[in-house]
């Protein structure tokens, strides 16, 4: 059976106190790859121990969503960025999703990231710029959830070590919405594909005050809108970081 490591990045997405790497752990579960996960605040020390193995066996790796603020200075984030340096030197398959994304990124092209300014929220979807893709073909236009507040900045300088797969324009800003690091089995994304209906409003209902949201969400359960997750990233990127 394939296995894939999950980081997961701090925070709860309901009101049981889930984080964001159960529902990629249901997903993979679900087609029948095996799971570890690591909660990156809790258990760095534990992904410390096994960067290597991750690198000498090449086991791909998954970083969750988080409302980390990229921004903060402490312990277990700097360990984390130092080890994730290296697991990209080593071209250790990854997907990096919405924090994922960018923490990999930052890893990469430290300042990439603009703080506040660029937020979305609810529905979105894109035309792929690189459509012939495997893991993103068939998906031009599909809808996704998205949820964040800081973003990567597009540069035509970044040629050299990334491929843009999905671009859009935030507030005025050009923002990477999908990435691959060249000769690599590396992505990011800055949606989440592992939502669907159900698990987008249960968040959003639970951080609605915190963050400011007025809109009201209730549509989205309704059967004829209802969004699934998009089990074919998932089922693609684990069929190619096992290549």
């Amino acid at each position: 059976m394939k296995t894939i490591t999950v980081l997961e990045g701090p925070g709860s997405i309901n009101s049981e106190g889930a984080g964001f790497g159960r529902p990629l752990e249901n997903i993979l579960r679900k087609i029948n790859v095996n799971v570890k996960k690591i909660c990156l605040e809790k258990e760095i020390q534990m992904l410390e121990k096994i960067q290597n193995n991750l690198i000498e066996k090449n086991i791909p790796i998954i970083i969750s969503g988080s409302f980390y603020d990229l921004k903060s200075d402490v312990e277990w984030y700097r360990i984390f960025t130092k080890i994730l340096s290296n697991l990209i030197l080593n071209k250790v398959p990854m997907l990096g999703i919405c924090f994922g994304s960018q923490v990999i990124f930052e890893c990469m092209y430290p300042g990439c990231l603009v703080y506040g300014g660029v937020s979305e929220k609810g529905i979105v979807s894109f035309s792929f710029e690189e459509n012939e893709h495997y893991i993103f073909s068939g998906l031009e236009n599909e809808q996704f959830f998205t949820l964040h507040s800081d973003g990567i900045i597009y540069s035509h300088l970044h040629a050299e070590l990334i491929t843009p797969i999905a671009l859009s324009v935030v507030s005025g800003k050009k923002i990477y919405q999908a990435y691959k690091v060249n000769n690599s089995q590396i992505y990011g994304i800055q949606f989440h594909p592992e939502f669907d209906s159900l698990l987008y409003y249960e968040m959003i209902k639970l951080y609605e005050n915190n963050m400011g949201i007025s809109t009201k969400w209730d549509y989205l359960l309704e059967k004829e809108k209802y969004i699934d997750v998009k089990m074919e990233i998932f089922k693609r990127f684990v069929e190619c970081a096992n290549g």
